[in-house]
């Protein structure tokens, strides 16, 4: 049976309402599941104990992958920060022993930068920041039920003003980013900075346990692609670094990031690689707005023909 949850959760306002696990349904903040009342999760409402009862077999995974991340904070206890006294980053001898690096012991490099160690736990949103599906399980559903429909969803002019206020408050938490870009300042401490602007705005960092990622935001320093995980090395005078930002708010994901030159010292190598990304992003922009029937598939195109004269190249499996 679901608990009455009349005060499960005292930063709720009155007469907020919250959505259903279950089916989906706005309803009142007033039945809990009883397992995740024990086990401190305070945002699995059901609108009735009829919807719990049919919804249980695939709730009860929460309590699983709950648990699993609490084992995992729990052995993450010993902070990352206390070995970077006597941390190499080109001794993979020293990488052994942490969970994150032992992952890269056999990777081929393809330039100098190396992994540095992370903080392994993940950082928490409050409760009645409303979080996406995957926030606690690591599973995406909703997108992957997405992927299995042949049309394509037409967002409502209501949609569309939630997008743009989702949109809006990324590319504040972006800009905040950009401020916090240094010589000696580490990805680990815009990443936390990061994810606390956006829940005081009352957003839900995106990246944050979509597929396990582990952290807020995305950092990708000098060679890294994209989508790297922030960790505890300083940046340096000469480094570029690309802060991927996701908010999720108002039920929307807001999508944007940008690359940043590190101190003054950067080669212009890497300044042309910047101003030749951003060329091709404005140019698959303009063909989007001209084009009378713009498919996705285009944009590749779009973005290639522009990379070229910049001597630059694009990566297919990742546009």
């Amino acid at each position: 049976m679901v608990d009455t949850a009349a005060s499960a959760d005292s930063a709720r306002a009155p007469g907020d309402q919250v959505r259903c696990e279950g089916c989906a349904r706005e309803v009142k903040p007033e039945l809990l599941c009883p397992t995740c009342v024990k086990l401190g999760i305070q945002s699995s409402y059901f609108c009735s104990q009829s919807c719990f009862k049919e919804n249980w077999k695939k709730h009860k995974d929460v309590h699983a992958v709950f648990k699993l991340l609490q084992k995992k904070n729990q052995e993450a206890e010993t902070s990352a920060e206390t070995d970077l006294a006597k941390f190499n980053p080109q001794d993979r001898n020293t990488w052994r022993n942490d969970p994150h690096l032992r992952n890269f012991l056999s990777f081929s490099f393809t330039g100098e930068l190396r992994p540095w160690p992370i903080l392994q736990c993940m950082r928490s949103v409050p409760p009645h920041i409303q979080q996406p599906d995957y926030a606690l399980s690591g599973v995406p559903q909703s997108e992957l039920d997405s992927r299995r429909k042949s049309n394509v969803h037409v967002h409502s002019e209501e949609e569309i003003q939630r997008l743009r206020e989702t949109c809006l408050l990324g590319r504040r938490a972006l800009d905040y980013a950009h401020s916090l870009v240094k010589p000696g300042v580490t990805t680990e401490e815009i990443d936390a900075k990061v994810h606390a602007f956006i829940v005081d705005n009352g957003g839900y960092p995106s990246p944050l346990n979509y597929q396990q990622f582990p952290k807020s935001c995305c950092t990708s320093v000098n060679e890294v692609i994209c989508h790297g995980i922030p960790d505890f090395r300083p940046l340096q005078d000469g480094d570029i670094v690309n802060i991927d930002i996701t908010v999720f708010f108002k039920g929307m994901h807001g999508d944007l990031n940008e690359t940043y030159c590190v101190g003054d010292n950067v080669d212009e190598d890497s300044k042309r690689l910047i101003k030749g990304a951003y060329e091709c992003l404005m140019e698959a922009v303009k063909q989007v707005r001209e084009s009378t029937d713009p498919a996705l598939g285009c944009m590749y195109t779009w973005s290639e023909r522009s990379a070229s004269p910049c001597s630059l190249s694009t990566q297919p499996q990742l546009t």
